[in-house]
């Protein structure tokens, strides 16, 4: 709708009409156009945006930087890798077959029996006793002296045989005995470090002892382990071996050390009787010369020691003894003089009865009359029989065999 407004005159009331002064138009305006109508409603909610950050625009420098990072990565590999490599280096250079070797004898050199016992093989003899080779064997074994003096150990070489076993050939010193051997080593499956890295076993070959042992020996021990098999060729660990034969009434305990380092060794144990068997033997022959103990019938021999013999008046007796006639007026008598366990030999008799075979010298004087003396000698020989304690003694003698 097009409205016309016409401007009132500013003395004019406020009506039109004719009553007016007339009033010349006025000049032609543009025809007055009301301003676009508004709608207000409520004031509309401004989001205030959130800033976008934009990756800063690429600079001259970026190919330099992406070179850097480069290199840092490659340097980081080549860490990495030398590291690796530095760590097989120490793992192979702890887990391979020299070293294996040369920790077994460190051990051994310190007595360490348990950790030779985990980390070797101990190959048997044929008709090798089984506690001669266990454990316990081994720390025996490992706390012999000689043992221990091992020193200068040098592996100087290693032949791999197949993947899991190879050959060391190693020199050392041992109890002052320069020693060149090659031990068999195997890899040990059920010990596995990192994954890829495994302990290794030897093989202490065995070596045989042969023994001479005198008649009715006692039993024989190897670092204190008894023999219950062979006593004569005894199946060891290789190695230096305290080897005993232990006491009996006859022998005192015999200890001897015995160099096994080669495939055989030998021991000789000594056949003399102790001490006290010899004291005892001495005391039992000693008693038999005495006079209540000598078995003579002087009514059937002239000769018993001890027994007086009278001549009937009116005769003589002529005697035959070594070196002459002799003739006796009115008596004679023979007595046993000096002690016949001087220079006495006692020999073990062979097999199992506790018999000592004995023998000696003796002297005896025959008085002539009462007064006139002639001094011979000869020899006895008995046997020693144990029991109880003690010896019992049977023998005979002639102690007139040779005039003095």
């Amino acid at each position: 709708m097009t409205f016309d407004i016409q401007r009132m005159s500013d003395a004019g009331g406020g009506g039109s009409g004719s009553s007016g002064t007339p009033v010349s138009p006025p000049e032609q305006q543009p025809p007055y156009m009301p301003p676009a109508v508004q709608s207000y409603g409520p004031p509309a909610i401004v989001q205030q945006q959130q800033p976008v950050f934009a990756p800063p625009p690429a600079r001259a420098g970026g190919s330099r930087t992406l070179m850097i990072a480069g290199i840092v990565a490659a340097f980081l590999v080549v860490v990495l890798a030398g590291g690796g490599f530095l760590a097989n280096a120490s793992l192979s250079s702890t887990y391979n077959p020299g070293k294996a070797v040369s920790e077994y004898f460190a051990a051994q050199a310190r007595g360490d029996g348990a950790y030779m016992w985990a980390n070797a093989n101990y190959l048997k003899g044929d008709g090798a006793q089984d506690t001669l080779f266990n454990r316990s064997a081994v720390a025996a074994m490992a706390a012999v002296k000689e043992n221990q003096a091992i020193t200068g150990v040098s592996v100087t070489s290693t032949t791999q045989l197949d993947s899991s076993t190879d050959r060391v050939a190693v020199s050392m010193s041992w109890n002052g005995n320069q020693v060149s051997e090659t031990y068999t080593v195997h890899k040990d499956m059920a010990r596995t470090h990192f994954f890829f890295y495994n302990d290794w076993k030897l093989d202490i070959p065995a070596s045989t002892v042969a023994t001479t042992l005198p008649n009715q020996p006692g039993t024989v021990s190897v670092d204190g382990i008894l023999v219950t098999g062979d006593s004569a060729s005894i199946s060891v660990i290789q190695g230096y071996h305290s080897v005993t034969m232990n006491p009996t009434p006859f022998y005192d305990a015999d200890n001897e050390s015995v160099n096994a380092l080669d495939q055989a060794a030998t021991v000789a144990f000594k056949s003399d009787l102790s001490a006290s068997a010899k004291a005892a033997a001495a005391e039992s022959v000693r008693t038999s010369f005495q006079p209540a103990n000598i078995s003579c019938d002087p009514n059937a021999s002239a000769r018993c020691p001890y027994h007086l013999y009278k001549v009937p008046a009116g005769y003589y007796e002529a005697l035959q003894m070594p070196g002459g006639e002799v003739d006796a007026n009115s008596s004679w008598q023979f007595t046993l003089t000096g002690d016949p366990t001087t220079g006495m030999k006692l020999v073990v008799a062979a097999g199992t009865s506790p018999q000592i075979a004995a023998s000696g010298t003796c002297a005896e004087t025959l008085t002539i009359d009462g007064s006139k003396k002639y001094n011979y000698t000869g020899t006895w020989t008995g046997t020693l029989t144990w029991s109880n304690g003690s010896f019992g003694y049977d023998g005979t003698f002639g102690c007139d065999d040779s005039k003095v």
